[in-house]
Parts: structure tokens; C-alpha cells; sequence
């Protein structure tokens, strides 16, 4: 039984999966499940995923179910069915266009161990397809709790790395479902510790096609996220502030502590860049 479950939808991503294996193969930690879940792909990418999985056992292909006429489309759907079908004491997640650095569940693992929590992220950084300088990055707070999650979304979803029985219940049908989760687990569970690595440790890519490449969808989105979870018209509205605001300080950050580094460099040094930046 692998210790940690990789969960990965996909539809038509044939151009991404080749470059996504390649990437969790790399990983210095070995004991893994992969779990692509095609959610429908009409470009052949299932068949690749299909060979791919034959090449390494560590490797499961699979289809999400059918949807019932009532089912919202988004990740959500084969994300939950790569959860129910994983076996791995800890689950991480990640898209199938986006890559992590070599040594990132080896540095989880380590600090899941240390500071004995339910919960690890990292710092990321974005990069575009034609453009091999890192965009931007992200560094979560050092502390996430329910009343840090009213503020923004600070749990980056490619970064995670959770202890399987707070995350069995699985996603629920709404736009930006990551943060509707991570606002129903920390309420549910006030409990619940999560420890961030300041390191940057995941890759993700914006382009296109990318489900989250507009601010003002995403906007739209965080207004939804509160409404799903349970807040009044008046409060998700004002919710929005404090949104916006740490959306801005996120950007004024970054701008003032500028990566200055390839993509290719950040993934190939041994011991991934610590964050925030030294200028």
C-alpha cells in the first residue's frame, strides 16, 4: 500500500501528461500511487495515460464516472473519485499542467513529522508556456486557521499534502472548490494544524486555457464560496474586502521581492529556494 496517493484530473491534456509523469517520477521520495482520472478527454489522452500506467505500477489510469444531468462540470467530480479509489495514508493533489520540485514530499513528510500536523503546504511559483522566467509566488502564512481562511484562500491546492480522514469527504460542487473545502474543514474541525514549508516547492502554470487564469472569475468564484458555505448575501459581499485586499498585498509583495530565476533552475537546484525571496 503506497503511502502517499497523488490525485490528478485531466481532460484533453495530452499536450501536459508525458512532462506530469516525467515530473512525479522525479521525486526523491519513492513510496507513491499516481492516480490520473480522465474526466472525459476527447484528444487521446486517456490511451496515453493508459500506456503510461503499464510502464509503471506505481501508475493507476482511470475514468470518472458519469455524470448525473444535475452534476456541476469542474475538477471536483474526478477529483473525488481519485480520492474514493486512493489507498495512501496522506493525499497531495495536482493538476496536470503544473509540476513540484524533486524533494517536495520529501520535505513534507519531514515537516508532517516534526511539527505533528494534519496538514503541509508550500511555497509556489507561477510561470507561463512561453515564458521560462517565473511569473510570481506565493508564500502561506506560517499559521492557517478558520479566521486566517476568511481573508483568502491561503491553502494553494498543488501544494498539499493531508492525512487522508480530513480530506475523505471530498470536494463539493462549486467553483474554487479547494478554498469551500478548506472553509468547511477548518469550521468543522477547529482543531485541525497545518504547517507551511517556506520553500518553493510547486510550479504552476497559467495559460489559455487555464481554469483560474481571470482575476475577475476568481472574484466571482471566492463570492460563490462563501454563499455555498452557508454565508448571507450581505456577509459574502463584505467578505470581498478583505479578498481584495489580500490579493493586493500578495501582488505588492511580490513585486518588491522579485524571483529572478528560470523555471529549469528552480527545479534542477538541489535544495529548493527558500521564501520569501533574498534581494
Amino acid at each position: 500500500m503506497p503511502f502517499i496517493s497523488i490525485i490528478c484530473p485531466y481532460r484533453n491534456s495530452l499536450p501536459f501528461l508525458q512532462a506530469l509523469v516525467s515530473n512525479v517520477r522525479s521525486q526523491t521520495f519513492l513510496d507513491w500511487e499516481l492516480i490520473l482520472i480522465d474526466d472525459g478527454s476527447m484528444d487521446g489522452g486517456a490511451e496515453v495515460a493508459h500506456l503510461l500506467a503499464r510502464k509503471d505500477s506505481r501508475i493507476r489510469s482511470l475514468s470518472a464516472p458519469v455524470r448525473r444531468k444535475a452534476d456541476a462540470d469542474g475538477p471536483w467530480w474526478p477529483r473525488n473519485h481519485g480520492i474514493a479509489c486512493s489507498q495512501g495514508r496522506l493525499i497531495a493533489f495536482l493538476d496536470v499542467d503544473d509540476l513540484w520540485h524533486p524533494t517536495k514530499l520529501e520535505r513534507q513528510i519531514h515537516y508532517l513529522t516534526t511539527t505533528h500536523s494534519d496538514l503541509c503546504i508550500t511555497g509556489y511559483a507561477r510561470f507561463a508556456d512561453q515564458d521560462v522566467m517565473l511569473r510570481s509566488w506565493r508564500l502561506p502564512p506560517e499559521t492557517v486557521n478558520y479566521a486566517r481562511l476568511r481573508l483568502g484562500n491561503a491553502i494553494p491546492l498543488l501544494t498539499v499534502l493531508i492525512k487522508r480522514e480530513f480530506i475523505s469527504h471530498g470536494f463539493r460542487p462549486a467553483k474554487h472548490e479547494d478554498y469551500l473545502l478548506w472553509l468547511d474543514s477548518f469550521r468543522a474541525r477547529p482543531d485541525m494544524t497545518c504547517s507551511t514549508v517556506p520553500e518553493l516547492l510547486a510550479f504552476h502554470r497559467r495559460h489559455k486555457d487555464n481554469l483560474t487564469a481571470s482575476r475577475v472569475a476568481m472574484a466571482a468564484w471566492a463570492y460563490s464560496v462563501y454563499r455555498w458555505h452557508g454565508c448571507s448575501i450581505v456577509s459574502s459581499m463584505a467578505s470581498l474586502v478583505p479578498w481584495f485586499a489580500n490579493q493586493y498585498v500578495q501582488w505588492i509583495r511580490c513585486f518588491h521581492n522579485p524571483l529572478l530565476c528560470t523555471l529549469s533552475h528552480a527545479l534542477q537546484i538541489e535544495s529548493a529556494l527558500s521564501l520569501p525571496p533574498k534581494v
